[in-house]
């Protein structure tokens, strides 16, 4: 009895042990501590990187330095990041981007 039981502790043991498959980094933008997928964006003539971090998100703007948008409100469809200049949407999916003193342009990609 005692020696299927061997078996099963050391077969268990070598799966658990096995190496795993080295994985490609992600993408940050700037910072550290944990990183966080950056998903790229054309918002009318303007690029965006967009990484959403929970409770903000950090937005590069044709690749610029980033800029730190806290959440302002959040519904069941529709998130809103902006610091009063900047305004970023996401609503049912669909990511919008406001320039300051512009207006919301609908944005492709992700």
């Amino acid at each position: 009895m005692r020696k299927p039981l061997s078996i099963a502790v050391l077969l268990l043991c070598a799966t658990a042990c096995q190496r795993q498959p080295a994985t490609e980094p992600v993408a940050s933008i700037g910072g550290s501590g944990p990183t966080h997928p950056v998903s790229r964006y054309q918002c009318g003539d303007t690029q965006l990187g967009v990484q959403l971090l929970g409770e903000s998100a950090a937005v590069t703007v044709d690749g610029g330095a980033p800029v730190q948008l806290p959440e302002q409100g959040s519904t069941s469809g529709k998130t809103v990041f902006s610091d009063g200049q900047h305004t970023l949407t996401i609503e049912a999916g669909q990511l919008a981007w406001t320039p300051p003193q512009g207006t919301p342009v609908a944005c492709t990609g992700g």
